[in-house]
Order: structure tokens, then C-alpha cells, then sequence
């Protein structure tokens, strides 16, 4: 075998391995957000909702931010951050 047929045999093997972990970890944050988007689906006080939010960090506060914004809380901007509405607890 020549040494580009085994450089791109190798490349080939490496570049599946890195594409395999990607979905892995793609899987994984889809799973975990469905898990936190359930939990903040169950608060059923919106001030509780509002305190875990202020509370939490990385996909938990998007779930939270999501509910949030489908009680009226909070709309999403031109830029998709998520703004504070009018509506009041």
C-alpha cells in the first residue's frame, strides 16, 4: 500500500471517530434539554419559575428562559436574545 493510500485510510478512520463524538455530544445536549425543558415545565408558580431562572446557568436557564417566554415573561428580539415583556407577575 502507498503512503498516500494509508495517509488517506488513517484520515478517513480519524475523521469518522471526530464526526461519531460530535453526534454523541449533539445527542447528549438534546437530551439534556429535553430533561431541564420538563423540570421547568412543572413549576407551576411563575415567581418560582422567575427565581429558578435568576438562579441557573447554561441549558437549565434556557429551559427556564423558554418557559418563561411561552408564559409571556419574556420575547425573543431581532437577535434572538430573549427580552423582558410588559407583563408583570
Amino acid at each position: 500500500m502507498s503512503f498516500w493510500k494509508k495517509a488517506i485510510k488513517v484520515g478517513s478512520a480519524v475523521g469518522g471517530a471526530i464526526l461519531d463524538e460530535v453526534q454523541k455530544q449533539a445527542e447528549d445536549r438534546q437530551r439534556k434539554m429535553g430533561i431541564a425543558e420538563e423540570k421547568a415545565s412543572r413549576v407551576q408558580d411563575d415567581r418560582e419559575l422567575v427565581s429558578k431562572f435568576q438562579n441557573s446557568s447554561g441549558i437549565e436557564k434556557i429551559a427556564y428562559a423558554s418557559e418563561l417566554e411561552k408564559r409571556g415573561y419574556l420575547a425573543k428580539n431581532s437577535e434572538g436574545k430573549f427580552e423582558r415583556t410588559t407583563k408583570t407577575l
